[in-house]
């Protein structure tokens, strides 16, 4: 059994919380449109594979991001859980994400879009960084529903308390301070 100071347990612990952290920033970059904040997650030779898309990360932060301007009022990712196994400076995991989008169709409705599935990662660590070489999402559930309700009002892009895509998030501003 090891103890909490081994050393070769303390490095693997440390690559599963940079790993969980990698996930993390992928969801922010994701639900902001970060296109550049997406590419840097990613080795220049990985491959996303959402079931609908795939590419490299230019690529597919590009046409992503075209996509969702152009169909969706908001996204939101949602990691659930995640199990990484290390093995020296290359890993495997999957996370468990839950995703809702506001989506709105070509005739000007809306509906509500719930989805359930899991990240297949691959990764490595490559002078020192851990960064994506292979994300395939799996879709396990999804619920579609027209929206019925009214909406809660639309707030101005960036207006406090309420999320946007890009820079006039808060988010920016919050961490931007912060220095």
């Amino acid at each position: 059994m090891t103890s909490p100071s081994d050393p070769d347990r303390m490095r693997e612990l440390l690559a599963k919380q940079d790993l969980a952290e990698l996930c993390a920033a992928y969801s922010r970059a994701v639900d902001r449109l970060d296109e550049a904040a997406f590419v840097e997650l990613f080795h220049p030779d990985a491959v996303i594979d959402s079931g609908v898309l795939r590419g490299d990360p230019s690529h597919f932060a590009r046409e992503f991001s075209a996509w969702v301007r152009a169909r969706a009022r908001v996204i939101f990712h949602a990691l659930c859980q995640h199990w990484f196994v290390v093995d020296g400076e290359s890993a495997r995991g999957e996370s468990y994400v839950l995703a809702v989008a506001r989506l709105i169709e070509p005739e000007g409705r809306e509906r509500d879009v719930l989805t359930a599935g899991r990240y297949l990662d691959r990764f490595e660590r490559r002078k020192g960084r851990w960064r994506f070489l292979e994300r395939r999402f799996v879709v396990d559930h999804s619920v579609a529903r027209g929206r019925t309700e009214p909406a809660l009002p639309v707030p101005p892009e960036g207006a406090d308390g309420h999320g946007c895509f890009g820079a006039a998030d808060p988010v920016f501003s919050f961490w931007r301070d912060a220095r």
